[in-house]
C-alpha cells in the first residue's frame, strides 16, 4: 500500500468516529496553546479536524495553516477556514519562506517518518526566532512497554508488519496498524532535537483514560505513554 493511500484511509476513518471530548493529549496541547497569541501557527498534520476545531474555538490564532499528507484530511482542513495543503513531508520541503511562523504543532507525525532529520531540519527553517515548536509522540520507554519488554512482549507504538499488529502485551485489533516508523524515548528525543538547535523549553507527559496511567503520564513524563515536548528556536 503507498504512503499516501495508508494515510488517507485512516485519516477517512479517523475523522468520521464521533469523540466526545479530547484526549488528555490534547487538552495538554490546547492549554500549552492558549498561553499565547499566535500570528501564524502551522499545524503539521492538520488532517485530525478534531483537535483543529477545538484549537480554532479555544485558541487565539490570527492565520491557521496546516499540511497534510491525505487529501481527505487537506478538504476537511480548508473547510474549516485552514489555509492547508497536500504534502509528504517525508520528501518535500515545506512551502513557506524562513522564519515565517511564531507556532509550529507536529502531533504524532514524527514517528511516522522515514526521514526525522529533514522534517526538524524544515520545522527550524520557517520557524521564527524565538517562535515556539510543540512535537508529541508514542513513548517507547512508558512504563507499560518496561513491563511488556521485560514479560518478552513487544512494546506498544511498534510494529513489525504493515499488515499486522501482532505480539503485543495487551492484544488489540491485529489489522489496526498505525504505520509508526520510529519510536522515541524522552532521552532520545531531547537528543534529536538538541542536534537540530532547538531549546528545551518543557517537557509534559500524556496518558490515557486510566488511572494509573494519568497519574504516572501527570508526575514521571519520562514514564508516561505519550510525551509533548514544547520547544523554542
Amino acid at each position: 500500500m503507498e504512503t499516501e493511500e495508508f494515510y488517507n484511509k485512516r485519516n477517512i476513518v479517523e475523522n468520521k468516529k464521533e469523540k466526545a471530548n479530547l484526549s488528555d493529549g490534547g487538552r495538554k496541547i490546547l492549554k500549552i496553546l492558549s498561553n499565547y497569541k499566535i500570528k501564524r501557527f502551522l499545524d503539521i498534520g492538520c488532517g485530525d479536524i478534531f483537535l483543529s476545531k477545538n484549537i480554532i474555538t479555544t485558541c487565539n490564532i490570527e492565520t491557521y495553516y496546516g499540511v497534510d499528507i491525505s487529501e481527505n484530511g487537506v478538504s476537511e482542513a480548508n473547510l474549516l477556514g485552514i489555509k492547508a495543503k497536500k504534502l509528504d513531508i517525508n520528501v518535500e520541503k515545506l512551502p513557506y519562506q524562513d522564519n515565517y511562523f511564531d507556532f509550529i504543532l507536529a502531533g504524532e507525525i514524527i514517528e511516522h517518518l522515514f526521514d526525522p532529520d529533514i522534517f526538524l531540519s524544515e520545522v527550524y527553517r520557517v520557524l521564527q526566532k524565538d517562535g515556539y515548536f510543540i512535537l508529541t509522540t508514542p513513548n517507547l520507554a512508558s512504563w507499560h512497554n518496561r513491563i511488556a519488554l521485560m514479560l518478552g512482549y513487544q512494546p506498544h507504538y511498534s510494529e513489525v508488519s504493515i499488515k499486522y499488529n501482532i505480539g503485543k502485551l495487551f492484544p488489540t485489533n491485529k489489522t489496526d496498524v498505525s504505520g509508526h516508523l520510529r519510536v522515541f524515548t524522552l532521552r532520545a528525543l531531547k537528543g534529536l532535537l538538541k542536534l537540530y538547535q532547538f531549546q528545551i523549553v518543557k517537557v509534559i507527559g500524556h496518558g490515557t483514560g486510566i488511572s494509573i496511567d494519568k497519574i504516572i503520564s501527570n508526575y514521571m513524563p519520562n514514564l508516561s505513554t505519550g510525551l509533548i515536548v514544547l520547544c523554542k528556536k
